[in-house]
């Protein structure tokens, strides 16, 4: 399966905007109450998808928690998903695929572009 089509997919159970003006950066953790509520909602929407949808919700929330720390150090209080960095996606959603079974990882094509 192909990156685009598993990020288009999945990214649809994603809320669009994500308010961040509850976070706090600290040097022991960042923390996005919000954040974390709409990663726990798309864990719960995923579950009717395949595994690959499951490992991009994971990627996506990695995505958008660089996002916000990027974007709260900035002053704002908002993200959108439509601003992830797509290419920090795709690399943490293969590094993950490092963790499952053979066969998902050789149905993977990583069609991004740069």
């Amino acid at each position: 399966m192909k990156f685009s089509r598993i990020f288009k997919e999945t990214k649809l159970i994603w809320a669009s905007k994500i308010n961040i003006a509850d976070g706090t950066l600290s040097e022991t953790g960042d923390y996005f109450p919000q954040l974390s509520s709409e990663w726990d909602l798309a864990q719960e929407r995923v579950t009717s998808l395949n595994e690959f949808n499951d490992l991009m919700v994971w990627a996506i929330f990695c995505g958008l928690h660089k996002l916000a720390i990027e974007t709260l150090k900035a002053g704002g209080t908002e993200i959108y998903i439509k601003n992830i960095n797509r290419g920090y996606v795709e690399f943490k959603f293969s590094e993950s695929l490092k963790n499952y079974e053979k066969r998902l990882r050789n149905s993977y094509i990583n069609d991004i572009e740069l």
